[in-house]
């Protein structure tokens, strides 16, 4: 003990209670007498005078570095938080001064705490609202999807709304194949209000595929893709799919099969209804005129009661002519609209920034869960570290057999021409190192590249693929990055044209599969290490 507090932050409070001495500074002094009054010396053992508890012992930091692991993640410890930690301490009678910033640090950098952690539901990023400058230039596309099977086997339905007059456009499919899509588009949008500025979808294949880009690349229009983990970038055409659906559910009850009939009535509705952000109905900003509904027809109003044929056509063309300004005016009260819901959103934001070089950990989706741990698994996975690929070669996506695993499981492309930098990603376990085939072996081995052909003194890894099937690599001697590989059943792999991968630049492995899913920010995590 005396050696500890020849080092600690009890030293000089000891040397006053055993001995009487006191620091030359009269300022110091008077400073350790006021606080040794709260502390009391229990055979040889500094206590402090507590709140909570009549004695709470003092602690060196080595001692508290022990009593914060014990109690964190000990056989008693149950991951809490800072200050529950710092309470739960507290009670069991410790004391040290940095008690409560030592807590916050010490969960923060736990790897337990940190991977199975909640995810944050805030925002990370304000909010960027998405406007369209003039009516029918920017279209969202979505497709719903499936439901029962109605006329002509339609089991899905591809929807389109304008972003400024909010008009919608939908069709019943019975397949979403990329040809139906693409007639969708031409028929239902192209020809009936021209050719649009931007096209807004998620990446699926019904919209990222060859045809319908040389369709649009043609007509000059450009495609905007959201990402599958953020589908709020394409979030009109996701509220009008909500709508529609609640519309559809409201109408039918036992016959859920007479949703192709019931959907031209629903989308007049939809039409006909004023909507909030411009004030007004899609078919008034549309046509310059408001619909005449059934209910009109039942119980007339003023102007299906004085109506007269002569005055009806030129009453047509004035609303024409002031059509204009009724989009102006729906055009300043959607941009008011938007300000009020920025104003409103971006008060729950939380910003998270990334750097290059952060270590992060991702969200774990249900395309990347292990099925087998259930419940029990964690939140995120990791750690990566965020870097830029710095080549100008195309790359080439590598697939596997059936899903089998592989050690390059976490990139989803290999740019050709590029040197692999793994950049050292940190296990739980600690650090280590991508290897050479033999290193993992007690024996060292040389491992030489050379016009892309990894040459090495190891002894080779048989590689089998699903059934028991060996695979080509087998009775090789070396492999080349990029050789001809098949996949079971005769399947062609993308990358079976290709004879040799050379090897330089440069890519981070992990920043690949990260950002191809979305905006980081939302995917992502700062990971801490102690």
């Amino acid at each position: 003990m005396p050696s500890k507090d020849n080092v600690s932050w009890m030293s000089p409070i000891v040397r006053y209670l055993k001995e009487g001495r006191l620091p030359t500074d009269k300022m110091e002094a008077r400073k350790l007498r006021i606080r040794a009054s709260h502390f009391q010396l229990l055979d040889g053992i500094l206590y402090k005078m507590g709140f909570s508890r009549p004695h709470l012992r003092c602690l060196s930091p080595e001692e508290a570095n022990y009593v914060i692991r014990e109690v964190h993640e000990g056989i008693c410890g149950n991951h809490s938080g800072a200050r529950a930690l710092a309470h739960k301490l507290t009670r069991a009678g410790y004391y040290w001064p940095s008690l409560l910033h030592d807590a916050a640090q010490y969960v923060k950098t736990c790897d337990k705490c940190q991977r199975f952690a909640n995810i944050p539901r805030a925002p990370p990023e304000e909010i960027t609202p998405m406007t369209s400058p003039w009516p029918f230039s920017q279209w969202g596309l979505d497709i719903m999807g499936p439901f029962p099977v109605g006329t002509k086997q339609a089991k899905f339905l591809v929807v389109a709304i304008d972003y400024f007059t909010k008009w919608v456009e939908a069709e019943p499919l019975a397949t979403i194949t990329e040809k139906n899509v693409k007639n969708f588009v031409w028929k239902g949008v192209i020809c009936r209000f021209g050719i649009p500025r931007v096209l807004v979808s998620d990446n699926g294949k019904q919209f990222d595929n060859g045809p319908f880009r040389d369709l649009c690349a043609q007509l000059n229009i450009k495609n905007h893709y959201s990402s599958p983990r953020h589908p709020q970038a394409n979030g009109q055409v996701e509220v009008t799919n909500r709508t529609l659906l609640k519309q559809i559910k409201t109408r039918l009850e036992g016959a859920k099969g007479l949703w192709v009939e019931e959907l031209p009535s629903i989308l007049w509705a939809y039409r006909t209804t004023v909507r909030v952000p411009t004030g007004e109905t899609p078919f008034k900003l549309t046509f310059g005129t408001e619909a005449v509904i059934p209910v009109e027809i039942g119980l007339t109003t003023l102007r299906t009661t004085f109506h007269k044929e002569e005055e009806n056509e030129g009453q047509l063309r004035l609303n024409l002519d002031l059509l204009d300004e009724t989009r102006d005016k729906a055009a300043r009260r959607i941009t008011l609209y938007q300000e009020k819901m920025a104003k409103y959103y971006n008060t729950k934001v939380k910003l998270r920034r990334f750097e290059i070089g952060d270590w992060v950990l991702r969200k774990i989706t249900q395309a990347t869960k292990d099925p087998s741990q259930g419940k029990l698994g964690p939140n995120w996975e990791g750690p990566y570290k965020k870097g830029v690929i710095e080549t100008d070669a195309p790359r080439r996506t590598v697939r596997h057999p059936r899903g089998a695993k592989s050690r390059r499981e976490s990139s989803k492309q290999m740019p050709l021409g590029g040197q692999l930098d793994t950049h050292e990603v940190q296990s739980p376990e600690g650090s280590h190192r991508n290897r050479c085939p033999s290193e993992d072996s007690q024996t060292p081995t040389r491992c030489k590249v050379q016009k892309g052909v990894i040459e090495t003194d190891a002894p080779r890894r048989t590689v089998r693929h699903p059934r028991g099937a060996k695979s080509r690599r087998e009775s090789s001697k070396q492999m080349p990055l990029g050789g001809q590989f098949r996949h079971p059943r005769g399947a062609k792999s993308r990358r079976e044209s290709s004879k040799q991968m050379p090897l330089g630049g440069q890519l981070d492995t992990h920043v690949v599969h990260v950002m191809k899913e979305g905006r980081p920010e939302d995917a992502l995590l700062p990971i801490f290490y102690s």
